[in-house]
């Protein structure tokens, strides 16, 4: 896979924040406004005070014969996180304080998520490059589907950040 310089995702234009504006001056008032806004995620049906969409695709030049050339492939990645952005007008202190620790921790839960897929794409690549023509988007999925169980598998391990204190309020 020709060269992207690694960045880390939070820096990586690939990687795009999308926020859901809350409010509250306290910490209920704020949950509140989060269990009402927060996105579900399709792959369960289940609402979560953040989440991460990946997209990868892979492409290839052919040589206007039907044939193609495996050797142009490119793997094309974008990931989306929606978050909850907070005004904090009229926030107490320590409310504030509490809410800079959640979403500090909210936002590297996310942020594995996006590194969990980043880290795989010369592996797709790879997959891809070494196949025939006719079995090179089916060793992409493979791969495709080994990041998705990883992500099932994170957010097992760590119950969506729960396990590791991320929540609000604390």
């Amino acid at each position: 896979m020709a060269g992207r310089a690694a960045l880390p995702p939070e820096q990586d234009d690939r990687v795009t924040f999308v926020y859901y504006d809350v409010a509250g001056r306290d910490a209920e008032a704020i949950r509140a406004a989060m269990d009402r806004l927060r996105p579900i995620d399709p792959a369960d049906g289940q609402p979560y005070d953040a989440l991460t969409s990946w997209r990868i695709d892979w492409r290839w030049d052919g040589n206007g014969r039907g044939q193609c050339d495996l050797g142009t492939t490119r793997v094309i990645f974008s990931a989306t996180i929606t978050f909850p952005r907070l005004d904090p007008a009229g926030v107490p202190p320590t409310v504030l304080a509490e809410w800079n620790r959640f979403v500090r921790g909210l936002r590297e839960h996310e942020l594995q998520h996006v590194r969990h897929a980043m880290e795989r794409l010369p592996e797709i690549d790879r997959a891809v490059r070494t196949a025939t023509c006719e079995t090179a988007n089916a060793r992409g999925e493979a791969v495709l589907e080994r990041i998705r169980a990883r992500d099932r598998a994170f957010d097992a391990e760590t119950r969506h950040g729960l396990a590791s204190g991320v929540r609000f309020p604390g």
